[in-house]
Order: structure tokens, then C-alpha cells, then sequence
């Protein structure tokens, strides 16, 4: 081009250059045109990725939401879970105290019970003891009631002889007068000695050649002669049965059977 040496009118040259700078705009322009709408389509796509990072951010502000909100409740049932284990702890303390004492309570109701049965035990055998006197006693009792019977069933020489009215007799029509409508029954042995007693009461002095009748006949009776019957035989029982094992006294047995009271 130094060799070239164009010679151009100013104005067309002007009009060239002018030219040629519109080209390089119009170049320019489609460029940035270009650039435009490609940063367009990059603005549209960040739009919709603002838009799902914008739903994202909402669903993380809900989930942040209910896990502060849980985290609270989390934070009250702890609170409660600590004043629960508090309470627990005590009540597990007051339990096992309890349970102590109440296993205390237990062994010496055992130990009770083992006193109590050995005490039945010896009650029972104390019983087995009486019952068999009792029954050997009632035995003996039937067999005395039997003998005395018998020997007043037997009549007196003077009654068999003479007829005469004496206190057996009197007793024995005072019975029969009572209750003419029953049947005829024995007199006990007490009752014969009741009735003498409550007879002689009656009668200070006894009455010498006093006639009585008796089957029509008038005889003087003989002279009474003094009481000389015997007293009805007392049996006692042994105050304190003979056992291996003797009867507790109330005392001892209060002391020994003494429960302690439920509080």
C-alpha cells in the first residue's frame, strides 16, 4: 500500500469510511443482538430456576417451620420427661422404702405365723387333752347318775311296810302335783338333795308322833332321824391339764401374737 497511492475525492471517502463503520455496527449490532438473545434465554432459564429455587425456599421455610415447631414440643415433652423422671425417681425412692418395710412386715408375720401355728398346735393338743377328760368324765358322770338312780328307785322298809309319807315321798308327789299332764320322769339326784334341803328349811323341829294317813289307814310316824346323807361327790378338774406343751396364759399370748398396726 506505500507504493499505492489512491488519490479519492474527501467526500467519497468520507461516504467510504462512513461505509464501512456502518458495516462494522451492523456487525456489531447483530452481535450483540446475538448476545442479547442469548442472555435472554440465559435470563429465562434463571428466572425459572429463581422460581423453583423460590418453591424450594417456601417448602424449606414450611419444613423449617414445623421442625422449629417440633423442636418446641420436643423441647416441652423433654421438660415434662424431666419433671415425670423427677416425680418418678422420688415415688421409686418412697416405693422402695416401702417395699423395706413392708418385707420387714413379712418376716415378722412369718415369724408370727410360725408362733401361731406352733400355739394352735399346742391349743390343740391342750383341747385333744380336755376333750378326752371331758368325755371320760361325762362317762363317769352317767355311770353315777345311773347308781344314784337305782338306789332311789329302792323304797325305804317303812315305806314298803307302812305307807308312810316321807320327804322322798313328798318331793316325789310335789313333782307329780306340778306336772299331772306329763309323763312321769327319774329325780335327779340333785334335785332329791335340793328338795330335802328346801324341805328341812321348812321345818324346824321335827314333829314326833304325827299321823299321817296313807291308803286309808292312820299310823303314827317314826321319829325322824338326823340328816346323815352324804354330800354329792365333787368332782375337779386339774387347773392346769398335764400336756407337753402348757396352756399360754392371755398376757403372754397378747404379747406373743401382737401385730403390728397398719399404718
Amino acid at each position: 500500500f506505500k507504493d499505492w497511492e489512491p488519490v479519492l475525492d474527501p467526500a467519497q471517502a468520507s461516504l467510504e469510511i462512513l461505509t464501512l463503520e456502518n458495516r462494522l455496527l451492523t456487525i456489531e449490532l447483530k452481535r450483540l443482538q446475538q448476545e442479547i438473545k442469548n442472555l435472554t434465554e440465559e435470563n429465562s432459564d434463571l428466572e425459572e430456576e429463581f422460581d423453583k429455587l423460590k418453591v424450594l425456599y417456601e417448602i424449606a421455610c414450611e419444613k423449617f417451620s414445623l421442625l422449629k415447631r417440633q423442636k418446641d414440643c420436643f423441647a416441652k415433652k423433654y421438660m415434662e420427661s424431666q419433671q415425670i423422671n423427677s416425680l418418678l425417681s422420688s415415688e421409686n425412692e418412697t416405693l422402695t422404702k416401702k417395699i423395706d418395710e413392708l418385707t420387714k412386715i413379712v418376716e415378722k408375720i412369718k415369724s408370727e405365723c410360725d408362733v401361731i401355728a406352733t400355739a394352735r398346735n399346742e391349743l390343740q393338743g391342750t383341747l385333744n387333752y380336755i376333750t378326752n377328760d371331758n368325755d371320760k368324765l361325762r362317762k363317769e358322770n352317767n355311770e353315777l347318775h345311773v347308781k344314784i338312780e337305782f338306789n332311789d328307785d329302792s323304797p325305804l322298809p317303812e315305806q314298803a311296810n307302812d305307807h308312810e309319807v316321807t320327804e322322798i315321798d313328798d318331793i316325789k308327789n310335789v313333782d307329780t302335783e306340778s306336772s299331772p299332764n306329763q309323763s312321769k320322769r327319774r329325780v335327779t339326784f340333785a334335785e332329791t338333795e335340793a328338795n330335802k334341803k328346801r324341805l328341812r328349811a321348812g321345818k324346824e323341829t321335827p314333829k314326833v308322833g304325827h299321823k299321817l294317813r296313807s291308803n286309808g289307814r292312820s299310823r303314827t310316824t317314826i321319829p325322824k332321824m338326823p340328816d346323815t346323807t352324804e354330800l354329792p361327790t365333787v368332782i375337779t378338774l386339774p387347773l392346769e391339764p398335764v400336756t407337753t406343751n402348757p396352756v399360754l396364759g392371755y398376757d403372754k399370748m397378747k404379747s406373743r401374737f401382737n401385730i403390728p398396726k397398719k399404718e
